[in-house]
């Protein structure tokens, strides 16, 4: 059983990287057509203003101007400028990234298909595909595959054999996997002791108990729609369920903020600031949902395990 969770995970790894290199780049596109955009000027244009959206979009702008002028009919204006976006190198990498997303999130449901995770997917404001990207990092939430790399004594300079490679980690009792407790997947997300910070010539030993920067960040991005979901109407008046993870926040929010006025070692002995309490209120959020998500993949285990047997 734990061989193929093993292979499912590593075919997530493979996808959920393949997606973040292709949001990197989206991402490193728009900032530099922004830039040049903004080249020159007293202030930024902000990236909503027509230039900008219009110098994204369309590779060519003479080409652009010329559809205006031989085309009379708007639709057929319109039909052109549709295809010209979609044909662009933005509207290539965001086809591209939508179809890496869609990809990934597939892959994470073929990893993730009992009942307890499929619950725990459906809570409003979870998003698939950042939590098939932080899986992809982590792994499965509960049984963990350690790796490490060891010399390779055939490696000779300048040729084909590599240098190190990486080799599963026995463990004491022989197995190459062990199950992890909630707090080491916190302490894996960078979210365990806040003592333990990255710090420039740290020894490998206090990096890896600091935790994966990257992964606490999927983890602050899963969060961040989570909160946002208070079950009022948004700017269309459309009503969508509150999120349960929104009354952890201000549950939590309302414990921080008796804190309020108190001196504030983080704070430089200066009073707490409100953005010190609102970061320790979204910390407990992010905690409490990689807690859930270890129950709910720890729960869907016990499940896999009684369908062997019968």
């Amino acid at each position: 059983m734990y061989e193929q969770l093993q292979k499912n995970f590593r075919e997530l790894r493979l996808y959920a990287r393949q997606l973040t290199d292709l949001k990197d780049t989206r991402i490193r596109h728009e900032n530099r057509i922004y830039a040049d955009v903004c080249f020159g000027l007293d202030e930024p244009l902000g990236k909503t203003h027509p230039d900008y959206l219009e110098e994204l979009h369309y590779d060519d702008t003479i080409a652009l101007s010329l559809i205006d002028f031989d085309h009379e009919d708007e639709d057929e204006r319109k039909r052109i400028r549709k295809s010209m976006k979609a044909m662009g190198v933005y509207g290539l990498l965001c086809s591209a990234e939508t179809a890496a997303a869609k990809d990934t999130t597939a892959q994470m449901l073929r990893c993730c298909s009992g009942p307890a995770m499929t619950e725990w997917l459906a809570i409003p404001g979870v998003g698939a595909p950042t939590v098939a990207r932080l899986l992809g990092e982590i792994g499965h939430p509960v049984i963990a595959f350690p790796m490490h790399w060891e010399e390779n004594d055939n490696y000779v300079e300048g040729g084909k054999e590599d240098k190190k490679f990486l080799v599963p980690t026995v463990q004491p009792d022989g197995e190459i996997f062990f199950e992890r407790m909630v707090s080491q997947l916190w302490s894996y997300c960078g979210l365990g002791d806040p003592t333990r910070k990255h710090r420039k010539g740290e020894t490998q030993e206090e990096a890896l108990a600091a935790g994966s920067k990257f992964t606490k960040s999927l983890v602050w991005n899963l969060a961040q729609p989570c909160l946002k979901r208070t079950g009022d109407p948004d700017k269309n008046g459309v009503v969508k369920a509150r999120s349960p993870y929104k009354n952890t926040y201000d549950d939590a929010r309302a414990h921080y903020d008796l804190r309020e006025g108190q001196p504030c070692e983080k704070c430089k002995g200066e009073p707490c600031r409100p953005i010190h309490r609102h970061n320790m209120a979204v910390r407990k959020v992010m905690k409490t949902m990689l807690r859930d998500l270890w129950v709910a993949a720890r729960s869907d285990l016990g499940v896999v395990a009684i369908d062997k047997a019968a």
